[in-house]
């Protein structure tokens, strides 16, 4: 088929189409799980775009899971879905915890604490990479309850926390890649 000046060929294996400029496809699932539009741009190459709105509904989901994990006392819940190279900056520090390491202090930190408490402030912030491979939250939540300490004794938590998670898409799942946290 004879092509016109400007005009756009659709690789085949997406099916064949000829246009002006950029021409959306249709909606299509991703090795990533995400949904995404199929375009192609003035030279032929094509280029996706996720749907952010699914995408930010997956982070949501996985922030509202964080704080149920909190008040179940679901410690696996903090390991499961960690990056090998997983980093965690807080207090000054840049630090690489093991997963075991990991799993040993939230454990510790969950099952000596009862929590009266744990909500968010704000409505989080969520952010995305243009080709929706990362995706990151910004958030800020309220903690109260009670702490049993190693010597027996009882102390009040009264806290407020903020932090940024950076997730990494991988396969059907998001991964943490980094968390940044401050204490207030």
């Amino acid at each position: 088929m004879p092509e016109e000046p400007g005009a756009v060929r659709l690789a085949s294996h997406v099916g064949i189409g000829v246009g002006r400029g950029r021409a959306a496809l249709r909606n299509r699932p991703t090795a990533m799980g995400a949904k995404v539009l199929i375009l192609c741009d003035e030279g032929g190459e094509l280029v996706s775009h996720p749907d952010y709105e699914i995408l930010r509904s997956e982070i949501s989901g996985l922030h509202k899971a964080l704080i149920d994990a909190h008040l179940n006392k679901d410690v696996g819940f903090f390991v499961q879905d960690l990056s090998e190279d997983y980093l965690s900056v807080s207090g000054g520090e840049i630090r690489k915890p093991s997963t075991e390491e990991i799993r040993s202090l939230v454990s510790d930190y969950l099952n000596n604490t009862t929590f009266a408490e744990y909500r968010d402030l704000c409505e989080p912030i969520i952010g995305f990479s243009k080709d929706g491979s990362l995706a990151w939250s910004i958030v800020q939540v309220k903690v109260a309850g009670k702490r049993k300490m190693g010597d027996g004794s009882e102390r009040d938590l009264d806290f407020i926390c903020a932090w940024i998670t950076l997730f990494e898409r991988q396969s059907d799942r998001w991964v943490r890649r980094a968390e940044v946290s401050s204490f207030k």
